[in-house]
């Protein structure tokens, strides 16, 4: 849950998704109250729990939920597209191999670039290929997925070697002044 979006949206993502869990920084509290407020007024407010930290680890079908990610949908309503933990398995299985971070030596020396908004569907994938695979994860700051003279400028001083960009911003980038 993005807050900066209208808070109308994110009711409307709360009421559909029903989440079973939030979990949130102590930071975004008021965030985890908003949702309580939303859970409550829907009849949900049984499904919101505190999850244990320390909670042993589970094997789950390749089929389970992995997350809902909400597109801005073609009727402007936000549309729920379901993410399988197979298909997010399949998907870094074969980024691993295309980038050859397949064995640990070669993954040590990478330095994967994260550079979509958590909320964005393809910002699982960012993250888990590099620590799936032992490289090191750089995140980009949040604010600049879309200031390309930024991100080229994060991505020199972290010394960045992957990385996966929409193609509009893959253009904007090799053309980049500073990679010339």
């Amino acid at each position: 849950l993005d807050r900066k979006v209208p808070e109308e949206r994110l009711a409307y993502i709360v009421d559909d998704a029903r989440p079973v869990a939030v979990v949130s920084r102590r930071r975004l509290a008021t965030l985890w109250l908003w949702c309580e407020q939303q859970a409550a007024a829907t009849g949900a407010s049984e499904r919101l729990v505190p999850l244990a930290v320390d909670a042993p680890p589970a094997r789950v079908p390749s089929a389970f939920p992995l997350a809902v990610f909400y597109t801005s949908g073609s009727t402007g309503r936000p549309k729920g597209v379901l993410l399988t933990h197979g298909a997010m398995l399949n998907r870094v299985r074969g980024v691993r191999r295309a980038l050859a971070l397949d064995s640990a030596h070669a993954a040590a020396s990478e330095r994967f670039l994260s550079n979509a908004a958590v909320t964005f569907g393809i910002s699982m994938h960012d993250t888990l290929v590099p620590l799936l695979s032992g490289a090191c994860l750089v995140v980009l700051p949040s604010g600049l997925e879309q200031d390309v003279g930024r991100t080229v400028d994060v991505a020199a001083r972290q010394h960045v070697t992957a990385s996966h960009f929409v193609p509009s911003v893959r253009r904007s980038i090799l053309v980049a002044p500073d990679l010339a």
